[in-house]
This record gives C-alpha cells, sequence and structure tokens, in this order.
C-alpha cells in the first residue's frame, strides 16, 4: 500500500503545474491556511500568541508540499469522475457510430453541457482532439494524456486501445466494452471512499478533542491549568505535548489516507 503524502514525481509536478495547484496565489493561500490551522492548535498548548505565530508558520512552510499534494489529489478523483462521464459519452458517440477517433469531439459537446466552463477533463480531451487532427495516432494521444496524468483507470485505458490498435481488432467495440468496465472500476473506487468518509470524520474528531478539552479547563477551572504555562519547564514540558500530539495526529492523518 501507499501513503499519500510522498515527495512529487516529475509527472506529479507537470499536472500541478498545468492545473494552477502551484501557482503563487495557491501556495500563499496554502501557507496563510496553515498559520491559521497550526496556530490554532498550538495557542492551546501554549497560551501565547508570539509563540504559537511563530511555531504556526514555521509547520504551514514545512507543510507546502504536503498541501500542494492533498490538493493534486482532490484535483485527481475529481478528474477520475469527469473521466467516467467522458468514457459514458465516448462510448454513446461509438453506439450512434462515430469513428473512435471523432468520439472525443462528441464527448467534449457532452461534458461540455455537464460541467459548462468548470471542467479539468475538457482541456485534456480538446489536447487528444487537436493532436488527431495533426494525423499523430490516437493511442499516442492517449498514451501522454495517461502520462501527464497518471490515473490507473487513465492508463487502462490508454493500454486497452494502444493493444487493439496494434493487433488490429474490433476497436469501436473493444473501446466500448473498456469504457463500460472502466467505469465500473470507477464506481467501485467511488463507494469505497464514501465507506472510509466515516473513519476520516472520526479521525477529524478525535483530532479535536485534547483542545477541546483544554478549552473546557480553561473556562469551567481558569486557574487549573496555569502552572503549566509558566516557566521553562513547564514550557518545555507543554512543547513536547505539542510534538507528541502533532506527531500522533499526522499519524492518524496518514492510517486513514493509504491508498
Amino acid at each position: 500500500m501507499q501513503i499519500r503524502h510522498r515527495a512529487l514525481s516529475q509527472a506529479e509536478t507537470d499536472f500541478c503545474r498545468n492545473n494552477n495547484i502551484t501557482g503563487r496565489k495557491n501556495v500563499m493561500l496554502y501557507i496563510l491556511n496553515g498559520i491559521i490551522y497550526y496556530g490554532f492548535f498550538s495557542y492551546f498548548f501554549f497560551r501565547s500568541f508570539k509563540i504559537s505565530l511563530v511555531l504556526a508558520f514555521i509547520l504551514a512552510l514545512l507543510s507546502i508540499r504536503k498541501a500542494i499534494k492533498k490538493r493534486m489529489i482532490k484535483c485527481k478523483e475529481r478528474l477520475n469522475v469527469e473521466f467516467k462521464d467522458g468514457l459514458q459519452a465516448i462510448k454513446g458517440a461509438l453506439g450512434a457510430g462515430y469513428s473512435f477517433e471523432n468520439s472525443f469531439s462528441e464527448a467534449v459537446d457532452n461534458l461540455r453541457v455537464i460541467y459548462k466552463d468548470n471542467s479539468l477533463l475538457i482541456p485534456y480531451f480538446e489536447k487528444i482532439e487537436k493532436k488527431i487532427s495533426l494525423n499523430i495516432p490516437v493511442e499516442r494521444a492517449l498514451k501522454d494524456f495517461a502520462e501527464e496524468t497518471e490515473i490507473e483507470e487513465v492508463i487502462n485505458f490508454s493500454e486497452v486501445i494502444n493493444i487493439a490498435k496494434r493487433t488490429g481488432g474490433d476497436l469501436v467495440h473493444i473501446a466500448s466494452v473498456s469504457a463500460e468496465r472502466i467505469r465500473d472500476s470507477i464506481d467501485v473506487k467511488l463507494q469505497i471512499q464514501t465507506m472510509i468518509a466515516g473513519k476520516k470524520l472520526e479521525s477529524s474528531i478525535m483530532n479535536y478533542i485534547p483542545v477541546l478539552m483544554i478549552l473546557y479547563l480553561w473556562v469551567f477551572s481558569p486557574d487549573f491549568l496555569d502552572c503549566m504555562y509558566v516557566g521553562i519547564s513547564s514550557r518545555i514540558f507543554m512543547g513536547v505535548l505539542f510534538v507528541l500530539y502533532m506527531l500522533f495526529k499526522f499519524l492518524a492523518e496518514s492510517i486513514v489516507e493509504v491508498r
């Protein structure tokens, strides 16, 4: 199994750049969100705006790659859902008598009706259309699409079409059957994501329990924790607790995000 937050590959870096995930405005937004997020948690452990702000800024900078990775995964999940609709449109076009090469143009029209201008898939299909118009083989165009996105279903579809073209099989029939089976595979993935969404929610709730307990004591027993925020030894002790808390928090997130 593969943990989500590994280093970005070159293809993933290109994917992020093409979808503006690593644009300057988005990176600044990741940092701002990180400062607010980590500042909120650190304040409960140090009760000092200065310490919390410094820690939050450092942690926000260290977590930029993680934020980019999470955003990229969400984009790929959305692209995969749109790809399922795209396959349905291709299958419909093939059933209406279009050639496989021309089915992409029909699919773009159908996708534009569904998603208007808010689609991640349409630019990729339009790029395939353009390559086909330049006499680039459709299997080459699909392979480029698969390499750019690194989505399992796209790769599988590309490989099936490539084999069908090389062996001279019934491309229309093979593409139609493959599209249906890959759509079923995507549906299964979506069902699995729905099933583990509850576990992710439970993990998120558990992350907030320690700070809620501290907040409860602040409200109903204001003097009870004062000794934990005064003196060097107390600061060090709370710092150790904060480090342990963040480590277990990241561990919990990694467990529920195993792919």
